[in-house]
């Protein structure tokens, strides 16, 4: 008896072949059947497991980036009163560390099998909190360039700008703007999950919701890197331990880069692996702001203390004031 119920289990788990083979059926949404074949198959569901190497790595990445900024943040918080850490931004560092961090989780939201509310916050997470960091390395551009080219030709307006926080009025207008462009994106129609059927997969994604929209967060985030970028090659001449140029341009030449070749494979290719470009190049932005931003720094702070000091800074100063213009 047992003999006959494991056969029966196995001819009703074959693929039925079509009452007459010399006519076509169409096949269900979620079969497909190779050329010439008399018989639909069952499509691999694929989307990014928890258990892929693939996803353990993203994620480990992700986890890195936590538990670096966090480390960064103590270190800067036990050096809060030296040069290197004013120079950087101070407070504007702690903000910016915190906006990594809450930038990474949304490499742990392409993980796992897409619901809505996973679509609604993967995308929305990331460019929130990485438009914030980057609207921070763009004001810390610009007053740097501000205090040694500008505060002398227009003292009132950068005294205004100091006087009234210019620097947060800034950050939280740009910051609130892409806060406010997501909740429309995503109250007028915001990312779905979505089926995409390739041969023998069905490819678990989630749709980009209303397209202008999603243009318009892009083009805002572009051109806050086209401004920063701006900004930060104005100083390219300026006294090293102040000349970030080379630093946010590097972290800013990863973002863009990794974020066209992102776009470049979600237009040209399908498939299983294209769901781990867009968790890469989330991981890329962020690290290039780490390593061109905050490890410099780090590393003058724990490798050449002696650099670290006010009177390393003022002869740093005194030697660009007197070069010849």
């Amino acid at each position: 008896v047992h003999i006959l119920e494991s056969v029966t289990q196995t001819f009703s788990s074959l693929p039925l072949p079509t009452a007459d083979p010399y006519s076509c059926i169409a096949c269900q949404k979620d079969e497909w059947a190779r050329n010439g074949s008399t018989s639909c198959t069952k499509r691999s569901i694929e989307y990014l497991h928890s258990d892929d190497s693939l996803a353990i790595f993203l994620m480990f990445q992700a986890s890195s980036i936590i538990l670096i900024s966090m480390a960064i943040l103590v270190l800067f918080l036990c050096k809060n009163d030296t040069p290197v850490v004013k120079s950087a931004g101070g407070r504007l560092c702690f903000f910016m560390l915190c906006c990594l961090s809450m930038s990474s989780i949304s490499v742990f939201l392409y993980i796992g099998k897409p619901t809505e509310a996973i679509c609604t916050l993967r995308n929305s997470v990331f460019v929130v909190f990485y438009v914030a960091c980057l609207s921070c390395l763009a004001v810390r551009s610009f007053q740097i360039v501000c205090i040694f080219k500008m505060a002398a030709k227009l003292p009132k307006a950068y005294d205004f700008w100091v006087k009234h926080g210019g620097q947060w009025i800034t950050i939280i207008t740009t910051t609130v703007i892409m806060l406010f462009l997501c909740i429309l994106w995503i109250a007028i129609e915001g990312p779905k999950p979505n089926q995409i059927a390739l041969y023998s997969e069905v490819i678990l994604d989630c749709t980009y919701g209303v397209i202008p929209i999603f243009y318009v967060i892009v083009l805002f985030a572009t051109l806050l890197g086209i401004a920063c970028f701006s900004f930060a090659y104005m100083g390219t001449d300026l006294p090293k331990n102040y000349n970030e140029g080379k630093s946010i341009t590097f972290s800013l030449l990863i973002f863009f880069i990794s974020w066209v070749i992102s776009l470049t494979v979600h237009l040209s290719t399908k498939g299983k692996h294209t769901l781990s470009v867009n968790p890469f190049s989330v991981l890329c932005s962020l690290y290039g702001i780490l390593f061109g931003y905050f490890f410099p720094k780090c590393y003058i702070i724990i490798i050449r203390p002696e650099r670290n000091t006010a009177a390393y800074f003022q002869t740093a100063i005194q030697s660009y004031t007197l070069q010849p213009r």
